[in-house]
């Protein structure tokens, strides 16, 4: 009876191994896409790749206008 415990809990280490290991490869995967640098959002207070603001800072303010 001990060795199916022991057993059940093997199982449920490994596969609780298995999801971190997935969510560590999601968030490595994000990060890798936002393009590197970063800057303080004007006019919020979170952080935005630099590409994407100066890639259209128009847009960017229009954006955020609409969304208040």
């Amino acid at each position: 009876m001990g060795s199916s415990v022991s057993s059940q809990a093997q199982a449920v280490a490994g596969a609780a191994a298995v999801i971190g290991i997935g969510l560590l490869a999601c968030v490595v995967a994000v990060l890798s896409r936002s393009g590197g640098k970063t800057m303080k959002a004007p006019g919020r207070g979170d952080r935005i790749p630099r590409d994407h603001f100066a890639r259209d800072p128009k847009a960017y303010f229009r954006d955020l206008r609409n969304k208040k």
